[in-house]
């Protein structure tokens, strides 16, 4: 039976009377403060799966598939922490053998730090960095070497890969009869198991997957070996979060519960459920997206590299997987490089003289910076995703022309390598029409009909039986469109036909328009002036509110506000890098340390010519006059005089107002 039917067994009163049960188990053992820590750490674990119960509703999602991602959950918690933390231990010796293995007193030095009073303390990753960096040994290119290698290797790289290798389908974590880790050391249990007599192939075939009905022990049935349906890929981008934040549950967990006082405990608890938990929860969409869109690549392909054989082996190339996590694995590294820094090379006495700075204000920037621009990020690669999703989803419809019956239907974007787990119903049901003395009728028709985009073909046969892809529709399906009729279905074409030659039209009316109007002095189709800069370098005296307070004050908005109106660039992914430019700054100025000095002028010089780079771009869009020279020349003496003669001239700014929104895109530029 499903663990969702059997938890539905139980009613609400029986879950209080269980946690009434483990409250007073706590209070026996003397660990009640354990509770509200738990909690607290459960709250997002909460949170993930009340969203995922919406979604569910709103992408048609089994229920299958939601035990299915409640189990990777389980295997993020309990196989996949235990691995990560082996495997960081291993590759963080070998590290530190190569570096200090004539300095193994000092290694032991800095480990007998982390243990208080006897009680073992949990060594973190910025502890890790800590004593890394305090180590009593010479600091050669090797030492920096290693403090790079430790956290990119071994924190980001190792994580990321293992939420990618979880959902892949190369562990298996549920221990059921016959299940696979039982098959890999006795092979015979699988021959002298208890089995059904007169196995079809179908069956056949999913018993060396290990995926009969009932069991769920290995991952890549929701990957490979399940059936199917237009929002599959979400539920893989759903199963990658849920691994990610398994372990994230479980690290917090013992972090928390590893402190040594009740405050500290609570205190790491909230701080880490608003850090930590998100950190892999993005981490693990990002990498579940991308995973996500190879899937539907495979599924929308042609036919040599459609289907799922060509999934499974794509996706088990070491080249795809690097690609996969990579970006997870660079916000991850940045994430815990930029707390490294700031623990770590932050002299003691400046964080104590400043103890909310560098305790609480800029730890909440950083760490807000790199969530929410990835946050960001994410959003837009999911909407893409299911954009996608939604542009080749058509339906092949069978109908009798004799009778004017729709047959059924059967969805039409998938293959029949990718189609094996149909329901046992569907091939009784199947059999029973080729053998039925309805299976020789004369007239059928097929169409396609393209989801929100008309028509893709039609075709009609005489004679003949119906056609093999009636035989994979769903008893759904057929319940469906047995209500429907004949007139009906040539609505639904004609209209699909007007919509199809509606986008045709569109489409051939599209035109670049910065290209026409170039070559002349005037304006061109969006008003924008051409041939001449619309004010001078100073012109912004003529307007001071609000071009000439913003481009002082504010230059980054109003440099996200230009390139958002012409298309260039996404407004906030502008903004983002802007604060990351300011925090560089802060640092810089509040710290005093060489290293930041000298990230400051670098990240000076990369804006400079940034800037040089927009002003040439809009003289070329519009034909302004100008020179390579003179761009540099304003860029670097007088930025602030060049950034609102740009945002006066394409208009992105309302006069007399200030506002902080972009103003509307032009059409025609980004393709420039």
């Amino acid at each position: 039976m499903p663990l969702l039917a059997k938890l539905q067994r139980y009613s609400r009163r029986q879950f209080v009377v269980a946690l009434i049960c483990i409250v007073s188990c706590l209070g026996i053992i003397g660990q009640i403060q354990v509770l509200p820590v738990l909690a607290v750490l459960f709250l997002p674990v909460f949170i993930f799966f009340r969203w995922v119960s919406r979604q569910q509703q709103h992408h048609g999602a089994t229920d299958r598939e939601i035990e299915q991602i409640f189990q990777i959950f389980l295997g993020g918690a309990l196989v996949f922490w235990v691995l990560a933390l082996l495997s960081q231990l291993l590759m963080f010796l070998i590290l530190v053998s190569i570096s200090a293995s004539n300095n193994w007193n000092s290694v032991e030095n800095e480990g007998q730090k982390h243990s208080a009073n006897g009680r073992p303390e949990l060594v973190t990753g910025l502890k890790l960095g800590t004593a890394i960096f305090n180590l009593s040994i010479d600091k050669p290119v090797g030492y920096f070497t290693i403090v790079f290698a430790t956290y990119f290797i071994v924190k980001a790289f190792v994580e990321e890969y293992l939420k990618y290798w979880i959902v892949q389908g190369s562990c298996c974590y549920e221990i059921s009869k016959g299940s696979c880790w039982k098959r890999q050391i006795c092979r015979y249990c699988s021959t002298n198991s208890e089995s059904k007599p007169a196995f079809s192939v179908l069956k056949q075939r999913q018993q060396r997957h290990g995926a009969l009905q009932g069991m769920m022990c290995h991952p890549s049935r929701l990957l490979f070996y399940r059936r199917p349906h237009a929002n599959h890929a979400f539920v893989v981008f759903l199963a990658v979060m849920a691994g990610a934040l398994g372990f994230s549950f479980m690290e917090n967990t013992l972090v928390a519960l590893f402190a040594s006082t009740f405050h500290d405990q609570i205190k790491i608890a909230i701080l880490r459920s608003l850090s930590n938990a998100p950190l892999h929860c993005i981490c693990g969409g990002i990498t579940g997206v991308r995973m996500a869109e190879r899937l539907l690549a495979h599924r929308h392909g042609s036919s040599e590299f459609s289907g799922a054989n060509a999934a499974k082996k794509d996706l088990g190339r070491w080249c795809t997987k690097i690609r996969v996590i990579f970006p997870a694995v660079l916000v991850h590294t940045i994430y815990v490089t930029q707390l490294f820094v700031l623990m770590t090379l932050v002299p003691e006495q400046v964080k104590a003289a400043n103890w909310i700075v560098y305790h609480v204000v800029v730890p909440s920037v950083l760490i807000s910076i790199v969530l929410v621009s990835s946050f960001i990020q994410l959003r837009r690669k999911l909407h893409m995703m299911e954009n996608k999703m939604n542009e080749t989803h058509y339906m092949h419809v069978a109908v009798d022309l004799e009778s004017g019956e729709l047959l059924g239907a059967v969805n039409g974007d998938f293959d029949e390598d990718m189609n094996i787990f149909r329901n046992e119903n569907d091939v009784t049901d199947s059999e029973a029409e080729s053998s039925g003395p309805n299976s020789s009728r004369k007239v059928s028709v097929t169409t396609k009909i393209e989801k929100n985009h008309g028509i893709n073909s039609a075709g009609s046969e005489r004679g003949g039986n119906v056609q093999p892809e009636l035989e994979k529709s769903s008893t759904l399906s057929r319940s469906f469109f047995s209500h429907c009729n004949q007139k009906r279905l040539y609505l639904e074409v004609q209209e699909a036909k007007m919509h199809f030659e509606s986008l045709n039209k569109s489409a051939d009316m599209a035109y670049s328009i910065a290209d026409g109007d170039k070559s002349v002095q005037g304006v061109d189709s969006n008003g924008i002036l051409t041939g001449r800069w619309k004010t001078g370098l100073f012109g912004f005296t003529e307007s001071i509110v609000p071009n000439g307070i913003m481009s002082c004050c504010c230059p980054g908005l109003v440099v996200a506000q230009m390139v958002t109106r012409l298309g260039l660039m996404p407004f906030y992914h502008v903004l983002i890098i802007f604060c990351a430019l300011y925090v560089v700054a802060l640092t810089a100025v509040m710290t005093r340390i060489d290293f930041f000095n000298f990230l400051f002028w670098l990240c000076a010089m990369i804006s400079v010519l940034c800037m040089t780079r927009l002003r040439w771009r809009i003289r070329t869009l519009f034909s302004l006059p100008g020179s390579h020279a003179e761009d540099f020349a304003f860029s670097l003496f007088c930025g602030c005089c060049s950034i609102a003669q740009m945002a006066t001239h394409v208009e992105s700014y309302q006069p007399g107002m200030f506002a902080f929104a972009p103003r509307s895109t032009l059409p025609g530029y980004s393709a420039c």
